[in-house]
């Protein structure tokens, strides 16, 4: 009898056919997982209304206006949970001017209830990073209001409208299982800016002009009591606003040393501050500490007894003078927006994809192997 019948060699045939076909199947079906995991992005951010450089929204200088932030998740529905804000304008045409929710940028809390990092301004710019928060059922999936930014116009902008676009740092996050961790959907030109063109506002009336219009210092409040011993650290808070321009500067003059400038945080950039800072009073001695601040014209507040407060210091432990040494204040900087990563819970969702198709063509496969080898050998 031949070793290797007509049957026989069938059987191995086919048994040869699913050694192939199965591995075959398993890679291909790993292929179209990593091609869906690389998902092209496909969300948008726009400016509301809509403008165009032929097209743009008509303001007078004096004017303040306000624009709406909208994300189009797009096509692909991205599960949008995260999005980093950065803002640019041109700060000689464009101030921010105070919102709904007392800053220039109001977040629309029912869709994105958690902010990460903001306000931060700087001249020209606003950052501002927001989450839907912990529950992962609240992705955004259809188009949304993300926040909105109001703006006052300062000068004319002749025939090219100046625009406010965001910044290429801008990120729009998603947490869908088929992205990539930490995945940016935003499309390389899905960030539409707005166009808006300023024209002369209405005549000066008599009275003091712009340039002699001054900010306002309300109050300079501390908290604690204004004594104590040295070294004496105490927390200053001054508020204050600008009724036609920004705030761009506060100057703290504590009585003890060098003046010190803020430059952002607490409002600065915006027509109202409530800004805080702290200070340590190394020596013995009775000092007159005082706030001022500095608008978009460079004109600062008239001196007023509501923006004084006087520290007194006494000595130290066993009526001791405290040794003078350097004070290092930290002084509130604009930092990098991070790109957050592990806010978000992840949803738990059971497996239902490709893999469980792969796992079970894998078994599949075996069984009919096995089976083939038994049937081999009996015959």
């Amino acid at each position: 009898m031949s070793l290797f019948s007509g049957k026989k060699l069938l059987l191995l045939g086919f048994i040869v056919s699913l050694l192939v076909a199965v591995p075959l199947t398993v890679y291909f079906l790993q292929q179209e997982q990593k091609t869906q995991s690389r998902a092209a992005p496909a969300t948008t951010l726009a400016f509301i209304p809509s403008s165009s450089q032929n097209n743009p929204l008509q303001k007078k200088v004096g004017d303040t206006f306000s624009l709406d932030i909208q994300v189009d998740p797009g096509a692909n529905k991205n599960q949008v949970s995260f999005i980093s804000l950065v803002i640019k304008y041109d700060a000689t045409k464009l101030a921010t001017a105070s919102g709904s929710c007392s800053e220039a940028l109001c977040p629309d809390t029912t869709t994105f209830p958690a902010t990460l990092e903001g306000h931060i301004y700087t001249s020209g710019g606003i950052t501002m990073t927001l989450s839907v928060g912990a529950d992962p059922t609240s992705v955004v999936q259809e188009p949304k209001k993300v926040a909105t930014v109001t703006f006052k116009g300062l000068a004319e902008t002749g025939t090219t409208p100046t625009q406010v676009t965001f910044d290429s740092q801008t990120q729009v996050l998603s947490i869908a299982e088929s992205d990539l961790p930490s995945e940016n959907v935003l499309l390389p030109s899905g960030r539409t800016a707005a166009f808006i063109a300023i024209g002369a506002g209405p005549s000066p009336t008599a009275g003091p002009t712009t340039s002699a219009q001054a900010p306002t210092c309300d109050s300079l409040n501390v908290d604690r009591t204004t004594s104590g011993s040295a070294p004496f650290s105490i927390t200053f808070t001054v508020n204050g606003s600008d009724a036609v321009g920004t705030i761009q500067k506060v100057t703290f003059d504590y009585g003890d040393g060098p003046l010190e400038d803020v430059t952002t945080g607490g409002g600065i950039g915006t027509n109202k501050v409530s800004l805080q800072k702290a200070h340590t009073f190394i020596n013995a001695g009775t000092y007159k500490a005082t706030a001022k601040l500095t608008n978009n014209a460079n004109v600062v507040n008239a001196p007023n007894t509501k923006c004084e407060q006087t520290i007194t210091v006494t000595g130290g432990a066993g009526g001791q003078t405290a040794t003078p040494s350097a004070t290092t204040v930290p002084t509130a900087t604009p930092t990098e927006v991070p790109t957050p990563t592990e806010v978000a819970v992840q949803p738990t969702i059971e497996p239902t994809g490709p893999e469980d198709i792969v796992l079970g063509v894998g078994i599949a496969g075996i069984a009919l192997v096995l089976i083939g080898a038994i049937l081999l050998l009996a015959l």
